[in-house]
């Protein structure tokens, strides 16, 4: 994908991923990812398979859509309303998220270095 494309589809937008992740050899171009996950305008019918719910589940469901050549997981997670989670980070790694419907609130918090 190009910074051109103002709009791409569900399977380009996978395969973009896909492909930063394959050609790249330490750390992914994060700015690429997020331009891909940002042509892409959500329909629900493009990931509807991966809409996976349990309303008996009180907590969110993963719903995995590629395993992303060991290099990632593109995961649709379905959360019911007002869910919430515990403070936590993806160390070591990065997490990159579009919002397909739905709000969603998240909070920043600061996270000393060293030599504080």
């Amino acid at each position: 994908m190009t910074a051109k494309e103002s709009q791409i589809t569900w399977e380009r937008m996978c395969a973009a991923i896909k492909e930063e992740f394959s050609k790249v050899k330490g750390e992914p171009n994060i700015d690429h990812l997020r331009e891909c996950m940002q042509a892409y305008t959500s329909n629900i019918s493009d990931w509807e398979k991966y809409n996976m719910f349990d309303p008996q589940r009180i907590r969110y469901t993963r719903n995995l859509v590629d395993e992303g050549n060991g290099k990632y997981n593109l995961i649709v997670l379905c959360w019911p309303e007002a869910q919430g989670s515990p403070i936590h980070n993806h160390a070591g790694s990065h997490c990159l998220m579009k919002i397909l419907r739905g709000p969603i609130k998240e909070t920043m918090f600061y996270w000393p270095n060293k030599s504080e």
